[in-house]
């Protein structure tokens, strides 16, 4: 089984975010391509907004949880 929702834009919903990765209140955040966020870089597509500020750099690389606002 694979847990997975299709949110409209605006929902909100806990994801991880990769370690490694420190994201602010509204990082833009896209797929690290294995089920995980990361901080989007410049040609990246975005997939939500960070409403929490997480620093997952200093766990050694442990994802942590974050919440999203989808967009």
């Amino acid at each position: 089984l694979v847990n997975h929702c299709v949110g409209a834009p605006g929902v909100v919903v806990y994801a991880w975010l990769s370690g490694g990765e420190n994201a602010s209140v509204d990082s833009k955040l896209t797929s690290n391509g294995d089920g995980k966020l990361k901080v989007a870089g410049g040609s990246d597509i975005v997939i939500g907004m960070a409403e929490e500020a997480v620093d997952a750099t200093d766990s050694n690389d442990q994802d942590e949880r974050i919440k999203v606002r989808l967009i």
